[in-house]
């Protein structure tokens, strides 16, 4: 997990002045759930499955999605064939919802800044 979350983290940092500032309101509560997720049981959901599916939808470096998806392949091997944990689904459904809504804001954004430029 310390390879996809520092590559993701880099990502972000090489990427931050193009993100809108909004995605943050994203970001930080996938990060915090997925986080918290490994201190209180929440039901239903996997932290590991919740970020890696977030980062591999959202990120641009190539090394922070090859990252992403090795690890959570390994991930569904080990909680769907070991440990027969259904919780890899809802995290991979909130990742999902996460990485739609972070398209959606900067699809949102790149309009309303061609709206502007074009005034």
């Amino acid at each position: 997990m310390a390879v996809p979350f520092v590559a993701f983290l880099f990502d972000r940092a090489e990427h931050w002045q193009r993100l809108p500032r909004t995605i943050g309101m994203i970001d930080l509560p996938i990060l915090i759930l997925a986080l918290s997720r490994s201190i209180f049981p929440i039901p239903f959901i996997s932290g590991h499955a919740l970020f890696l599916t977030y980062a591999l939808l959202t990120t641009r470096s190539v090394v922070a999605r090859i990252a992403a998806a090795v690890v959570l392949a390994q991930v569904l091997v080990i909680k769907i064939f070991f440990w027969q944990d259904a919780t890899v689904f809802g995290g991979m459904i909130l990742g999902l919802v996460g990485g739609r809504a972070f398209v959606w804001v900067c699809h949102r954004h790149e309009k309303l800044s061609a709206h502007q430029i074009a005034k």
